[in-house]
Order: C-alpha cells, then structure tokens, then sequence
C-alpha cells in the first residue's frame, strides 16, 4: 500500500445497530418458517365407512414440511454470518483517498461477501443513511455501516472541495 498520508476520520461496523435489527429479522424469519412448516406442511383427509362412520386423520406433507424446516434453519445459520459481515465493515479517510471493507451491493439479497476498497476522492460520492454509509465507485457501491456517518460524510466533502 502506498502511503496516502495521514488519518482524517474512521468509522467501524463493530457494535452497530443494524446488527441486532439484522439478527432480529432473520431470527423472526426462521421462526415464521417453523410455523408455517407446521400449518402448511399437514393436511387431514377424512373417510366416511359405513360401518365405523366418519375419521378424520392427519397426515404430513414430507415435500412442504421439509422445506420449510430447511428455510427456517438456513436463516438461524445465516443470522450470526450477517453479524460478522456487518462487524468486519469499516472506513478510512485519509490525505490522499479513502479505504476500507464494505458490503456487497445486493446484501439485502443475502449477499453477504465483503469487499476491499481502494479509491481517490475524485473516484467517490458518499450517501448516509442512518448507521449506513454508502461508498459510490466506478461501476459498483459498497455499504458502510458506521455510526459516525455524516462525519465521514463531511470529511469526505471537504478533502473533495480542497482538491
């Protein structure tokens, strides 16, 4: 790495709420596949015999109730890797141009790979959105997640402006 001079301002994933807000919806998500495995993944077939009268009896569905079970554990393995990638998230501004780890653009997709970046202050605009930090490059964005947004943001908007 090149030197890019000294440190403006920086701002980490670690710690932010998204994460807990994240974990939540994958948690709730998991348990709504639960319950539907269990709703949707039975059915009762009832029989009239003329002797015995009517039965009703319950039978499962292998084909929904295992899908569903599967999605409900897939998002509770999910959950906790949302976590770390939110975590591992962070920013560096400094003299000569901005680094850091940020998400994939189609996180909210499940996407959850992290990406290194590189970029001058002429390559990038910064949108902030609560906790999120979103780093425009060349052909793609990066998310952010920092609680310190519109400081980066501003820190960003001078060292533009001085160039």
């Amino acid at each position: 790495m090149k030197d890019m001079g000294n440190l403006l301002a920086e701002g980490s994933g670690k710690g932010n709420k998204a994460i807990i807000g994240w974990v939540a919806f994958y948690v709730v998500m998991a348990i709504a596949s639960f319950v539907c495995a269990n709703i949707f993944g039975y059915y009762e077939r009832t029989s009239v015999d003329l002797f015995r009268g009517t039965t009703v009896t319950t039978h499962r569905n292998d084909f929904i109730w295992f899908t569903f079970m599967a999605l409900g554990v897939m998002e509770l393995i999910v959950a906790p890797m949302i976590a770390i990638a939110i975590g591992k998230t962070h920013i560096k501004l400094y003299e000569g141009g901005i680094m850091g780890k940020g998400i994939s653009k189609w996180f909210y997709l499940g996407d959850i790979r992290t990406f290194d970046f590189v970029l001058s202050y002429d390559q990038v605009s910064v949108d902030v959105n609560g906790g999120q930090i979103v780093v425009h490059g060349p052909g793609t964005h990066y998310k952010v997640y920092a609680s310190n947004g519109p400081e980066i943001q501003q820190a960003i908007f001078q060292q533009k402006s001085q160039a």
